[in-house]
């Protein structure tokens, strides 16, 4: 009888004994893969179990089973996901919760949750299946620990590590308290403490853990073994986030020299190493030989896993960074593109690994100045953390930082403020006033409202940081100087000069002891003082610091340079309000000659000192010169027009 004619014998409910052998026979068509016959079989039976024998009978759990088995295996596992439900549901039902064979199915169900990243959900059923076993099978039964494992395993993806190293202490101490400390299932919950230490930062004890771990691992398994191999990495991550590079290292090239030797040079096991050691790289600084090593273990994960998954894609993603910082940007944005695409194919758009790539392949484009590809991307990352993750998370507002950094470097500032007001609003409230990321924006903000001419709110928020670096940096801190030079352009601009003055003096004398008489930041926070007197018309005390300063150009950059023939013309505008008229007369004669050797009659700079020089003439009184100055004026401006 041909398949189909036994479905249709199965279907008018003739030979109900069929179930068993039809079951088989999927089973046969799965070994020689006949997928779709073996898939058409295994929902039949099922269909027909639960029309003949009921949700919760033999053959309905094994079609189910079946079932699910061929859905996980082509992929699909929404597919999976439900009926694995529908087989926990069938096993409740038949023995109720607290029984084995429905615990027993529970982790399936948190499985499937695992491969559609469910982390929640699956951390919520195995937390059931322990709190179950433990009371079924007690504490310190095989199979509550092996749950028990699992549990620590999705507390740990799900970064609650303090939790995760709560149980995974309580595995240690049961497989000690059955199996004894030099069983390997009690070492390698040890090794698994020990990470988990580690990333609570706990180095020394973790370090310790695990050093013991290695040498319980060796004794049990050998020097050159897959899990000696996989307990050297441990203790080489951890030495590497200790600060111990060197030995780290050491540590790491054991690990890639056993896996190499076990399973040849291009596994799975010998590019996760790879990836250690660029890590061990990057510590030295050493960008090119972490890059080599990402290569290496890019080409590995590509050949074996190819080029869409997940760990693939994180390897793309480091090698990118290593091409960034070796100022490869071409480089980078090539293989940036393709991590974002294959995120995006992953997870969809909105997954945070695809926002990260995003935001990454963003600040490429913004390095080569690319701003319309970079607002885009910056963009995007926005939306979607802000959907995701909150508006106030550490990478939703990093993408309003950049963001708002496009539009202020394309001087679009309209767009930047909200931007920038929010950026600062959120990390106040988050981080506090004197967090230096609150700062940083309260800067950021200051800055748009200097841009857009908007001094009172400047001045406002200037106060702040000047007030905050004060009492946290100290008076003398240069990023307290530099908060009164922004705070004192602002007072400049509103008008309270006064202000201004009593900053600016602490400034200058900040820049002469710190960076010298003959600094350009010294230099103009001279002429900006001298302004500011000129302003209250207290023009003597302008004086001196203007003489400075132009003698410090005469000797840097000689006088025919333009600005040392500016400082000149201001010097002389101050002795003329002095009424200081010989000084004044001397100056103007020179800048009148140098203006008239470098630009000729009819230049425009050439006339401006004319004119003022005839101005100066006229208040000494001295009419005959300021005549013929007029009268040259006169002349020069007739043949020009």
């Amino acid at each position: 009888m041909s398949l189909v004619g036994i479905l249709e014998v199965l279907k008018k409910d003739k030979y109900p004994d069929f179930f068993l052998s039809l079951l088989s026979l999927g089973k046969t068509c799965e070994r020689h893969a006949s997928w779709n016959d073996a898939l058409l079989i295994y929902e039949t039976v099922l269909k027909h179990a639960r029309k003949t024998r009921g949700d919760q009978s033999y053959y309905t759990i094994k079609a189910l089973e079946a079932l699910i088995k061929m859905q996980r295996a082509a992929g699909n596992v929404a597919e999976a996901a439900d009926l694995q439900l529908e087989l926990v549901e069938a096993f409740k039902a038949k023995h109720g919760f607290r029984h084995l064979d429905t615990q027993q199915n529970m982790p399936g169900l948190a499985g499937i949750y695992f491969l559609q990243k469910r982390l929640l959900e699956e951390n919520i059923i195995r937390q059931q299946v322990v709190d179950a076993m433990q009371e079924m099978l007690g504490s310190t039964d095989d199979r509550t620990l092996e749950e028990k494992n699992d549990l620590v395993s999705i507390l740990h993806r799900r970064r609650l590590y303090e939790k995760a190293m709560e149980v995974a202490r309580e595995v240690v101490e049961g497989y000690k308290s059955t199996l004894g400390a030099a069983h390997p299932k009690t070492v390698a919950a040890e090794t698994q403490l020990a990470v988990l230490i580690s990333l609570l930062d706990r180095r020394d004890e973790a370090i310790g853990l695990q050093e013991k771990s290695l040498e319980a691992m060796e004794a049990i398994n050998g020097k050159v073994h897959d899990k000696t191999a996989k307990a050297l990495v441990n203790l080489g991550a951890m030495y590497l986030r200790d600060g111990r590079n060197a030995d780290g290292e050491a540590v790491l090239h054991r690990a890639r020299a056993i896996y190499t030797q076990l399973h040849g040079a291009d596994s799975l096991d010998v590019s996760n190493c790879l990836a250690f050691l660029a890590t061990a790289s990057i510590n030295k600084d050493n960008r090119e030989e972490a890059a080599a090593f990402h290569e290496q273990a890019l080409e590995i994960e590509r050949r074996i896993r190819g080029s869409d998954k997940p760990e693939t894609l994180s390897v793309m993603q480091s090698l990118s960074y290593d091409y960034t910082a070796l100022g490869q940007l071409e480089k980078a944005i090539t293989l940036q593109t393709e991590v974002l695409d294959g995120y995006r194919a992953l997870f969809g758009d909105e997954h945070k690994d695809a926002l990260q790539a995003a935001f990454d392949l963003g600040s490429s484009y913004h390095s080569l100045e690319n701003y319309t590809e970079a607002k885009e991307l910056y963009q995007q990352s926005l939306d979607g953390r802000r959907k995701v993750l909150g508006d106030s998370h550490d990478d939703t507002l990093t993408s309003l930082d950049n963001l708002s950094l496009i539009y202020a470097e394309t001087n679009q500032w309209e767009d930047a403020q909200p931007l920038v007001h929010e950026l600062f609003t959120r990390r106040l409230e988050k981080y506090g006033s004197d967090d230096p990321r609150t700062i940083t924006a309260r800067q950021g903000l200051a800055a748009a409202y200097h841009c857009q001419g908007m001094w009172s709110e400047m001045e406002t928020l200037q106060l702040e940081v000047v007030k905050i670096f004060k009492r946290t940096l100290g008076p003398d801190d240069a990023d307290t100087i530099d908060a009164m030079e922004m705070l004192a352009m602002a007072h400049e601009n509103l008008g309270n000069t006064e202000a201004a003055i009593e900053l600016n003096v602490i400034i200058l004398a900040h820049h002469r002891t710190n960076l010298g008489d003959e600094d350009e930041r010294t230099l103009q926070t001279m002429q900006d003082l001298a302004t500011a007197y000129a302003d209250i018309e207290e023009h003597e005390k302008a004086v001196p610091l203007r003489e400075e300063v132009l003698e410090i150009y005469r000797k840097t950059v000689g006088d025919d340079d333009e600005d040392c023939i500016s400082l000149k013309t201001q010097l002389a505008i101050t002795y003329y309000n002095c009424n200081r008229l010989d000084d004044t007369e001397a100056l103007e004669l020179e800048v009148l000659k140098t203006r008239s050797r470098l630009g000729g009659e009819e230049d425009q700079s050439t006339l401006d000192a004319i004119e003022s020089l005839a101005r100066t003439y006229v208040k000494k009184k001295d009419y005959a010169n300021a005549e013929s100055l007029y009268l040259r004026l006169l002349a020069t401006q007739q043949k020009i027009s």
